[in-house]
């Protein structure tokens, strides 16, 4: 299973947030329709998956328009075109993240998309308890 698991499960329950795993292949249709069905605010996924979504075209993606707070993106990096039609049609911003996707989206240094400026994500520190 790996570590990716851990990290997408137990910090958004630290968080008092839910993760959702779809259990099966990617298709444009099953992802609508779980964000639609389970009002999905926070998307993480690949930007191929992505580009998928675009290339079915805006009309499916109607029903989840301004849904998405934010998409996160992993992998190669997303191309032009796929951000400016998540912008346009979804009303999504897109962070594309890099680093070792493994250790997880949140806890490495993001591109914002946009302006193509690194930032900081999370801020980490280790506390010794007695």
């Amino acid at each position: 299973m790996g570590l990716w698991p851990l990290y997408a499960l137990v910090g958004p329950l630290a968080l008092g947030m839910a993760t959702v795993f779809h259990e099966g292949g990617f298709n444009v249709d099953s992802t609508y329709d779980t964000i639609a069905r389970l009002g999905i605010t926070n998307l993480a996924g690949s930007p191929t998956a992505y580009r998928l979504l675009a290339g079915d075209g805006p009309e499916k993606a109607k029903r989840v328009r301004g849904q998405l707070r934010v998409v996160s993106s992993a992998g190669e990096p997303l191309n032009p075109e796929t951000i400016r039609w998540f912008a346009r049609h979804l009303d999504a911003p897109i962070q594309d993240h890099y680093g070792q996707t493994e250790l997880g989206i949140g806890s490495r240094a993001m591109r914002d998309s946009r302006r193509r400026l690194s930032k900081p994500a999370i801020y980490a520190a280790a506390t010794r308890w007695n």
